[in-house]
């Protein structure tokens, strides 16, 4: 996903300025994320995942986890 795309998808976001402190941002936090469904707060924390990862491995596009990272072993 391009920039451009990213741009698009967040659109409809919301921002708000609170200044009563600590406990009222994440009171206003928490309303925020309440008022999505849970399907798209689960795509939402995978979108920001994939972005990060794209910036700590820049050209790295990897869609899975790579085999090195679980094993299974018997019990």
């Amino acid at each position: 996903m391009d920039a451009a795309e990213r741009k698009a998808a967040r659109a409809h976001w919301e921002s708000k300025v609170v200044g009563g402190g600590w406990e009222e941002m994440a009171d206003e936090d928490a309303l925020f994320w309440d008022r999505i469904p849970v399907d798209q707060r689960a795509e939402v924390v995978w979108q920001v995942s994939r972005e990060l990862y794209e910036l700590a491995e820049p050209g790295s596009n990897e869609r899975r986890l790579p085999r090195s990272a679980f094993r299974v072993e018997r019990r």
